[in-house]
């Protein structure tokens, strides 16, 4: 094969022009996750190269850098719509190494279990293979374990390293003084979480039942149905791990008395839907929502009371309906912009707009925030007091009221840039 068929091959490869596409997404919905699924990307390559390369670490090193180049060039030509549009440059402030670690037995507690059992099973591969091979390489190594067992081992390493990192380093940014590892901690470990859990099903099953072997009459076998062994330590450690699995879901008695008040009852159930609580909590709030769903075309501002983050209600008009508003939740605002002086003046204004009695003041700072519509419902008189409803209904035209909720056009709703 020459040398430019030879390159052609490994770098048009559709699995790696779909990756590259998906992993570009990442950008405008987590771009933590367009980082740490490039890793594990990267890492899929470099063992599938070995194999294919046949062990030879000058092409194997050249193949994977190659192909993890073209990954990232890919991902980020097809995103850049959207980063051209992005500013992430206030949202952190460089890495530092970590001045605080996690307690031993902090980890163990919430990471012993699935990090454990990753490492018996690639200890248990490596036995397994090493034990009588003739050539002891890597490639041979790799090319003797199974797919299945290789991605496994893929997921198994790259949650233990998610683990790992923010003992090491962390991301700096607005938890720097008080909560330093905080956020990276948070964005690394949920979806080491994933991984483990991914890997922990197939582990599982693995140590109990598709590994068995045919019984060869050997002393050290389980005899099941005459015909199957089962190695005694991959048994015993397949049935512990799996006890103690089940021993965590001793929580869920405890989770769900919490959540619902009790053991669960037919009529506090809250549905698969997750905006269907507004309609039981606050259901004049939740009919101007579908109001606007309903009846406004476009990106217009909607004003709504500043949110809090994790708050039952705050921002519920925004994200109920992906309008834009002036100000979001405190704390995200603060921390995707750094920027607390306009933050705290956009929060200033907000509740001007909802109680102050000057009129003039009240337009000049509906223009300066290019102001559709204006809601006022439970958030807002719970979180402002008095709202003075009468001289903002006198600002434009009331095309929604129910109840204590009011949605008040002071333009024509195309004013958004």
């Amino acid at each position: 094969m020459s040398r430019r068929k030879f390159w052609k091959k490994q770098l048009l490869m559709p699995q790696l022009l779909a990756a590259g596409a998906l992993l570009g997404m990442f950008h405008w919905t987590n771009y933590w996750d367009f980082v740490i699924y490039f890793v594990v990307t990267c890492g899929a390559a470099l063992f599938m190269n070995i194999i294919g390369q046949k062990g030879r670490s000058k092409w194997v090193l050249g193949v994977t850098a190659a192909q993890a180049a073209e990954v990232l060039i890919l991902a980020t030509v097809i995103i850049l719509p959207f980063t051209l549009q992005f500013d992430t440059s206030n949202m952190v402030q460089g890495i530092a190494l970590a001045k605080h670690h996690s307690l031993p037995h902090q980890l163990l507690v919430l990471w012993g279990l699935p990090g454990i059992l990753t490492i018996l099973f690639v200890v248990s591969l490596l036995i397994e293979k090493l034990r009588g091979a003739e050539q002891k390489s890597l490639y041979h190594l790799l090319t003797s374990i199974r797919l299945p067992d290789l991605f496994a081992v893929l997921m198994g390493l790259c949650a233990i390293g998610l683990v790992l990192i923010p003992e090491l380093v962390y991301v700096r940014d607005i938890y720097e003084n008080r909560n330093a590892r905080a956020n990276t901690m948070f964005k690394l470990t949920y979806q080491a979480y994933i991984m483990f859990g991914i890997m922990m099903a197939y582990i599982l099953v693995s140590f109990t039942a598709t590994r068995i072997k045919r019984c060869n009459g050997t002393d050290n076998a389980i005899i099941c149905k005459g015909l199957l062994r089962c190695p005694r330590r991959q048994v015993l450690t397949g049935i512990i791990a799996i006890l103690l699995l089940i021993s965590t879901c001793g929580y869920l008695e405890n989770a769900i008395i919490h959540w619902f008040g009790g053991f669960p009852k037919r009529s506090a159930y809250q549905t698969l839907n997750a905006t269907n609580y507004l309609e039981n909590a606050i259901p004049d709030d939740a009919a101007g929502i579908r109001w606007l769903n309903d009846n406004v075309n476009g990106q217009p501002a909607v004003l709504e009371a500043s949110g809090d983050s994790y708050k039952d209600y705050d921002n519920r008009v925004s994200a109920m309906t992906g309008l834009p508003t002036v100000l979001g939740w405190y704390v995200h605002e603060w921390l995707w912009r750094n920027n607390l002086k306009e933050e705290n003046q956009r929060k200033e204004e907000v509740q001007t707009i909802y109680t102050s009695s000057n009129a003039e003041q009240i337009k000049s700072l509906i223009e300066k925030y290019k102001i559709s519509y204006l809601f006022i419902g439970s958030c807002e008189a719970e979180k402002y007091g008095e709202i003075n409803s009468e001289l903002l209904t006198s600002l434009g035209k009331v095309v929604f009221r129910q109840g204590e909720t009011t949605i008040i056009e002071v333009s024509d709703g195309e004013r958004a840039d």
